[in-house]
């Protein structure tokens, strides 16, 4: 019975053998119509109307979504901009500062056939189009990939090797908050067309809050490092408004936050860094400013610079982990440099100048001496030089008498003797007589005018004498007839001015005013200085500053300043 069954079953298989081998033969007699060379017939197109544009999703990947919940969708559009029910409707996807992301993609008609996707992404415009992803030989390939996400994590600078997606590492890199930037993704069809590239970039937008900035002002900051005459140093708390020496160095500690929610994952960096920079005013009404830019972000929160002669103020401002600054910087002024003191002037206010006939003898009340010119032979031509005679020209014979003149002016004792600062480097001085108030003739080797500054002689001292003296010219005519200079009657004998002669005089005698003025820096003196406010060679700035030193208080005195003449009764008659 059992093998009955067992024929039975084998004359079934005989049966179905040959329409087996039949459809072998058909096949192999189909496949032999294409030929060795035989390709497979092209896939059919994409469907009429199929859009080949990318439609973009980005999430949100902070460490709160992480922990509590699946990736939160911020945005969601083409590059045309959001759809309908984007969560956000701004043009561009806004993007925490300093948290995860990521950047999804799909085709917007999910029905085309495609190969893949490629995408660049990158923040060095160096790259070129260098897409991704890149085969072992370093060449790009059509993917399924379909995201990209950012750590958005890692400052630039930190970075210094190659990552899988180019030179500047954008899976890592820190995006910073100043620009927008772009992420670029291609579909490729089946049949080669790719997206068009107006329709394949995505801009996005860091968002990120500017951190604030408060200066620390306590017992102990700011503070001045002054020296002690030992080697060392001692530290001088000031405060907004005050002066303090010039030479010495400034210190100022800053605070600050980010109010941005800390980046869990990157601990490490600090929430803020600082800046400062200060713009440096000349005293006195002078216009000059010496400004530097802001110093390079710095985690030390005390920022030290060394003053000048100057009004300073100072700013500071805090800098986030984005390069984000604070818009609204504090600042605090103050002035650098206590200005030096006059200290004497010659003549004084004791002293009485009386000129004299020289063929004659000197007065002996007279305690200014005087020089009497060696040259008999000098004339005058009714302006304020001597010459020798010429030709064509008024001339007058007479004598010049020299007046010396020395200012004297001393460093301010809250100012290091031995600093740059520390004397009386320059002096000014008006030379105004009765006769002259105004100070339209200029007296003196020196400028003669308050606002002129001249290097002084010795430390801490003027002198004019000799040539530099106070000159003035008495013709020789006037010890023997003075009544041909007097106002309103002069005249005498030729063609001579005598009444411009004797008006000259007489703006030059009188009641004399003399004022002094002491600066702590020389007309050449410099001041080094950095742009960014750090002791950088390639930063450094060397200045003059003599017009921007500081100035003393005037110091003046007031003396009689006369010809003597004989009264007729052994006395002196004064003139004018």
């Amino acid at each position: 019975m059992r093998r009955a069954n067992r024929r039975g079953r084998k004359v079934v298989h005989s049966w179905l053998l040959p329409l087996f081998l039949l459809l072998l033969l058909s096949v192999a007699a189909c496949s032999s119509d294409d030929g060795d060379g035989g390709e497979a017939p092209p896939p059919p197109p994409p469907p009429a109307g199929a859009d080949l544009g990318i439609r973009f999703l980005v999430y949100h990947l902070g460490d709160g979504d992480l922990l509590f919940g699946a990736p939160r969708l911020l945005w969601k559009g083409t590059a045309a901009g959001p759809d309908g029910d984007s969560p956000q409707q701004t043009a561009m996807p806004r993007i925490p500062g300093a948290e995860p992301f990521r950047i999804r993609w799909e085709l917007s008609d999910p029905t085309v056939p495609i190969r893949g996707f490629q995408y660049r992404v990158t923040n060095d415009p160096a790259e070129g189009d260098r897409r991704m992803p890149r085969d072992s030989e370093d060449h790009p390939y059509w993917s399924d990939r379909d995201s990209f996400d950012y750590a958005n994590s890692t400052p630039q600078e930190w970075i210094t090797s190659r990552c899988d997606t180019g030179g500047d590492c954008p899976e890592i890199l820190m995006w910073s908050s100043d620009l927008p930037h772009s992420i670029w993704v291609f579909a490729s069809t089946t049949d080669g067309q790719e997206t068009p590239l107006d329709e394949a970039q995505l801009q996005w937008e860091i968002v990120n809050l500017p951190p604030t900035t408060e200066l620390v002002l306590d017992a102990t900051f700011p503070y001045y490092r002054l020296p002690d005459g030992m080697g060392g140093y001692q530290d001088v708390h000031f405060a907004e408004g005050d002066t303090i020496p010039a030479g010495v160095t400034a210190v100022f500690r800053l605070s600050g936050d980010d109010p941005d929610p800390p980046v869990l994952k990157q601990a490490v960096l600090p929430r803020v860094r600082f800046q400062g920079r200060t713009v440096m005013q000349g005293r006195d009404g002078s216009t000059r400013q010496l400004q530097t830019n802001y110093s390079p972000p710095a985690e030390a929160d005390t920022i030290a610079f060394v003053t000048g002669p100057f009004d300073y103020t100072f700013f500071g401002r805090a800098v986030d982990r984005l390069r984000a600054v604070d818009p609204t910087p504090v600042s605090f002024t103050f002035t650098a440099g206590f200005g030096p003191r006059m200290s004497s002037l010659f003549p004084s206010s004791e002293d009485e100048i009386l000129l004299s006939d020289p063929d004659g003898s000197r007065w002996p009340q007279n305690t200014v001496d005087y020089e009497v010119s060696a040259d008999t032979t000098l004339y005058w031509t009714g302006a304020r030089f001597v010459a020798y005679q010429v030709s064509d020209e008024e001339l007058w014979f007479g004598r010049l008498f020299r007046i010396p003149m020395v200012l004297q002016g001393t460093g301010d004792p809250r100012q290091p003797a031995s600093g740059a600062y520390g004397q009386a480097r320059a002096f000014s001085y008006e030379w105004r007589s009765e006769g002259d108030p105004d100070n339209r003739i200029h007296d003196g080797g020196g400028a003669d005018d308050s606002t002129v500054f001249s290097d002084a002689t010795s430390p801490n001292e003027y002198r004019l004498e000799g040539e530099d003296a106070v000159e003035i010219f008495v013709p020789a005519i006037f010890w023997l007839h003075p009544e041909y200079f007097e106002e309103g009657s002069c005249g005498g004998p030729g063609e001579l001015d005598y009444c411009g002669v004797g008006a000259f005089l007489r703006a030059q005698l009188g009641a004399v005013h003399l004022l002094g003025w002491a600066r702590n820096t020389s007309r050449m003196q410099t001041f080094t200085w950095y742009l960014q406010l750090v002791p950088d060679p390639s930063m450094e700035l060397t200045t003059t500053i003599g017009d921007l030193g500081q100035i003393s208080r005037p110091d003046s005195v007031a003396f009689p300043f006369h010809l003597g003449l004989p009264d007729g009764e052994g006395g002196v008659r004064l003139w004018p």
